[in-house]
């Protein structure tokens, strides 16, 4: 039996309940079109990830699974995807508060919970979120051996791959074009010496991000055996998905893509001065 994974996915859902219920359903009818058949649903901390795990559970198909996640974001500024079999997880104060711990404490918080796992997510992505970026490649190389767990694949970038491939132009420096090979395929140089399992995520905000995931063989299809496999895998076949140019998809993303990043400035000016509105 086959699982395919996206480790690695944003609902992104709007803020009425009926309108994100309708939504979530043509999530997953666009993640049976991807072929996709296992999700783990990491939205942003600053988010609500419990709501749209919740909004997306309600809607999931039978034939589908889906786990809760968080995509982390630490007092650094550090994404980090943690994810569990287990609701629980949004029951963890400091995993929901944003920008609460170090990554370093939020590691140490990991470890000391047995039903959370995490991945060091996208190292090399551009941006202000990259552990390589921020803390350094010392620290990645540290926290990818400690957890023993990376995002070998991501997909943020694959529309905007595309138009350098389709108009050869040298708006990147090769320092971020570089990055953006390493996000979208991390060199195994880059993986853990004893790696415990490997991530692949779409890191999807849109239907038609959707694609790139992990194909995992499990004996039963249930969710036990399952879990145990997304968290317990070296042998997973990864998937790439060409994905066809789209301008109108690229343009977008870009609005949510500020949209986070102002979310994001309001949340530490409201920390500066102490405001309880932000979290």
């Amino acid at each position: 039996m086959i699982v395919k994974a996206d480790y690695h996915m944003h609902p992104n859902l709007p803020k009425g309940d009926k309108e994100a219920l309708e939504k979530s359903k043509k999530w997953w009818e666009a993640i049976g079109k991807a072929g996709v058949n296992c999700v783990v649903i990491a939205e942003h901390v600053y988010k609500n990830a419990k709501r749209a795990f919740d909004l997306m559970s309600q809607a999931c198909p039978d034939d589908i699974f889906c786990f809760p996640g968080i995509e982390y974001c630490t007092k650094e500024g550090v994404d980090i995807v943690v994810f569990s079999n287990s609701e629980k997880i949004y029951k963890e104060k400091p995993l929901n508060t944003t920008f609460g711990m170090t990554y370093r404490e939020t590691i140490d918080y990991i470890k000391e919970r047995d039903y959370l796992y995490a991945y060091v997510t996208h190292p090399f992505t551009l941006g202000t979120t990259s552990i390589v970026n921020i803390l350094g490649m010392d620290q990645f190389e540290k926290y990818t051996n400690e957890l023993n767990a990376v995002e070998v694949s991501n997909g943020a970038f694959d529309t905007l791959m595309k138009v350098f491939k389709t108009f050869p132009i040298s708006l990147f420096t090769k320092k971020k074009l570089d990055w953006a090979q390493k996000t979208q395929r991390l060199p195994e140089t880059y993986r853990p010496k004893n790696p415990i399992f490997l991530a692949a995520g779409s890191d999807a905000h849109l239907f038609q991000d959707l694609g790139n995931h992990f194909e995992l063989v499990v004996s039963s299809f249930d969710r036990e055996t399952v879990f145990d496999k997304l968290v317990n895998n070296t042998d997973g076949q990864l998937v790439l998905v060409s994905k066809k140019f789209s301008l109108l998809a690229l343009l977008k993303n870009l609005p949510i893509v500020l949209s986070e990043f102002l979310i994001k400035k309001r949340i530490r000016l409201c920390s500066k001065f102490s405001c309880k509105r932000c979290g």
